[in-house]
């Protein structure tokens, strides 16, 4: 199973932290880059990087294994 490489959002100033958001199941990384894109635009965080990895298609069985990010 390919997984999407990770989404990564790099420090604007001196990088002293990363932020790691995981995705909830049936979702992907990019589904969270707006949080990082709202930080930016309003100069939160800018010593901070953003990693929004990416879940395989795995079956579910909650969903009658259809296949999901998870």
């Amino acid at each position: 199973m390919a997984t999407a490489a990770p989404l990564v959002v790099p420090a604007l100033k001196k990088h002293t932290a990363t932020v790691i958001w995981a995705h909830g199941l049936g979702d992907s990384g990019a589904g969270w880059m707006p949080i990082a894109e709202n930080f930016r635009r309003r100069g939160r965080f800018s010593e901070c990087a953003f990693v929004f990895p990416n879940a395989p298609n795995i079956p579910i069985t909650v969903v009658r294994h259809l296949l999901s990010t998870a």
